[in-house]
C-alpha cells in the first residue's frame, strides 16, 4: 500500500515538473513575441512548432498543440487526446486566459 502512494507522488511530481517546464517554455516564448509582429508570422510559427511537436510525438497517445490567443497577446499550449479529440490541458488554462481577457478589456475602458 505504501508503494502506491509513493507511485502516485511521484507521478504527481513528474507532472508537476512538466507543468512548470511548459509554462516556463511559454514564458519565453510569450517574451519573444514583441507587438511588432503580425498575426501571419505568429500563425507560420505556431504552424511550424505544432509540426515538431507531431514529428518528435514525445507524448503517447496525446497531441501537443500551440495556438495564438490574440485578446491576451499569448501562446496556448492544448494537450490533446489523441483517440477521442478531448482537450486534456491547456497551458495556461482557460480560466486564467478568461481573467486575463477580462483584464485587458477593463484597462482599456480606463
Amino acid at each position: 500500500m505504501v508503494s502506491n502512494l509513493d507511485n502516485s507522488f511521484t507521478i504527481r511530481t513528474s507532472q508537476d515538473i512538466r507543468d512548470v517546464e511548459a509554462q516556463a517554455f511559454l514564458k519565453k516564448v510569450n517574451s519573444v513575441i514583441k507587438h511588432s509582429v503580425s498575426d501571419q508570422e505568429i500563425k507560420i510559427v505556431t504552424e511550424k512548432l505544432n509540426e515538431l511537436f507531431e514529428r518528435q510525438s514525445i507524448m503517447k497517445g496525446k497531441n501537443v498543440r500551440m495556438s495564438y490567443n490574440k485578446d491576451i497577446n499569448r501562446i496556448i499550449i492544448t494537450v490533446i487526446d489523441k483517440q477521442n479529440g478531448e482537450v486534456l490541458r491547456e497551458i495556461p488554462c482557460k480560466e486564467i486566459q478568461d481573467l486575463a481577457s477580462y483584464f485587458r478589456q477593463i484597462l482599456k475602458t480606463y
